[in-house]
């Protein structure tokens, strides 16, 4: 039975289909759990590579996870344009993760003393980091376009569902591989984990929809559009909804035109710039100083294990406050409020490592102390909302080729703090360092004060009109 409305053809037996949103939420979910199983088997292995007597003087890890990130951006961002949300995920990102999942399964049986080790890990930290560029572009982009996309409905839940679906996932799975390398290693069942759960990534996503946005503006198939529509959108939303959604897409897809610059160049500039000044944050420092911190204070601790716990905790409140008080404003609030307790912490560190390196007195609880509360307030705010607050500033015409472009100057920009933080270091001492990203982490403050929250304000005054619009309607 078919139904013209406003020229959208509705069919009603493919009306609301549950396990479409299940397919979405539950597949994109497994699909960033399983990515951070396989990251944190890479850090395994690069750990046995450290082991090795004698390493060939050009092989770095840092080289080839940047390598394999770059590539993973520049396949996701061909694949989204030419192949399709759903059929990126489907075609690319998930058999990238099996590949992954086969050779780190493959690289654990390898002995260290083997003439194939190195290649065969190299190989894994390779595809690990290619799959994990992967999920951070392809599936905020699916999510938004999906079960995110609605006016009125829940694109202002947008955040909570992006942390929910993307970044928890991963905080589980690094938990859930902390532990001894050498026993992980020797654990099939652990390592035999992902290659499942990629199987049920894809046996999920066979049931999720393509996204409608890409539909209507990659082949003009308005019914194949309102259909997936239908799947996605619970049976609460009426057909009027669903085409007044269908309308905004349309106008917004015909703009793409008329303001290229203002779609691209803008928000490539302004998120560029805010992911640069967060890896100027401390966090490399944090992982770098971390057990010895412990080990000073005289807490026998596993270092991993700690920033594993509360990284999950402080997700978890992430994700009530963002799902409890949904909308740009409380993004922007923790936003703010992350930043200038990072900027406390990191000037308090510089003075904690200051005094222990030139007074008398002591303080061994201090760095302990404030590292933990570093990391606490930074998966509270930047740590857990700067991805998911790019992918939903950048404009929906552009959102594509903007995230792509923006996750690769973070790469590049962890790359290269990573590859000069030792020399940091030895320059400017520990806390010359701390010191260092204290002044950043303020700039960064100032940046998301003028220029990141009046682009939330404003996306919150997009909101609030759509919703008053479909009132109306």
């Amino acid at each position: 039975m078919m139904r013209k409305l406003h020229g959208y053809s509705f069919y009603y037996e493919k009306a609301s289909n549950k396990f479409s949103r299940i397919g979405v939420c539950v597949g994109c979910g497994l699909y960033c759990f399983t990515s951070g199983l396989e990251h944190e088997f890479s850090l395994i292995e690069a750990q046995r590579i450290e082991q090795l007597d004698e390493l060939p003087f050009s092989w770095s890890q840092e080289y080839w996870q940047m390598m394999g990130s770059l590539l993973g951006c520049l396949v996701s961002g061909i694949a989204l344009c030419c192949m399709g949300r759903l059929s990126s995920l489907l075609r690319i990102s998930l058999p990238c993760l099996i590949l992954a999942s086969i050779s780190t399964y493959i690289s654990t049986q390898v002995d260290i003393h083997s003439s194939i080790f190195l290649f065969t890990a190299t190989l894994q930290i390779f595809l690990q980091n290619m799959s994990r560029s992967l999920a951070v572009t392809v599936t905020p982009i699916y999510i938004l376009e999906t079960i995110c996309h609605y006016p009125g409905g829940q694109e202002s839940r947008a955040m909570g569902a992006l942390i929910a679906l993307t970044q928890l996932p991963l905080a589980v799975s690094s938990l859930l591989a902390t532990g001894d390398a050498q026993a992980l290693s020797a654990s099939r069942v652990i390592l035999v984990l992902p290659a499942l759960a990629s199987v049920a990534t894809l046996v999920l996503c066979l049931c999720a929809p393509e996204s409608p946005r890409w539909l209507m503006q990659n082949n003009g198939c308005l019914d194949d559009a309102t259909k997936s529509l239908l799947a996605l959108r619970p049976r609460s939303v009426t057909h009027n909804q669903i085409a007044h959604e269908l309308d905004h897409m349309r106008n917004d897809i015909q703009m793409t035109s008329l303001c290229k610059t203002d779609s691209y160049i803008k928000p490539l500039l302004t998120l560029s710039g805010f992911v640069l000044l967060i890896e100027l944050m401390g966090y490399k420092a944090y992982n770098f100083y971390m057990d010895w911190a412990l080990t000073f204070s005289g807490l026998t601790m596993n270092s991993r294990l700690v920033s594993s716990f509360i990284r999950l905790v402080s997700l978890v409140m992430s994700t009530v406050v963002s799902s409890t008080f949904p909308g740009p404003k409380s993004t922007a609030l923790m936003l703010l409020i992350s930043s200038g307790s990072l900027a406390f912490c990191l000037s308090t560190l510089g003075c904690s490592f200051y005094f222990l390196e030139f007074s008398t007195t002591k303080l061994m609880w201090v760095p302990a102390t404030f590292l933990i509360i570093y990391q606490v307030f930074f998966w509270l705010g930047i740590g857990t909302y700067s991805m998911a607050t790019c992918a939903l500033l950048c404009p929906a015409r552009s959102r594509c080729i903007v995230l792509i472009l923006v996750v690769i100057v973070h790469q590049m920009a962890s790359y290269f703090c990573q590859l000069f933080l030792p020399m940091m270091m030895s320059v400017l001492h520990p806390f010359g360092v701390f010191w260092f990203h204290a002044v950043m982490t303020s700039i960064a403050l100032a940046y998301i004060s003028v220029v990141i929250v009046p682009e939330l304000k404003f996306m919150a005054k997009n909101v609030s009109v759509d919703q008053s619009v479909q009132q109306y309607f």
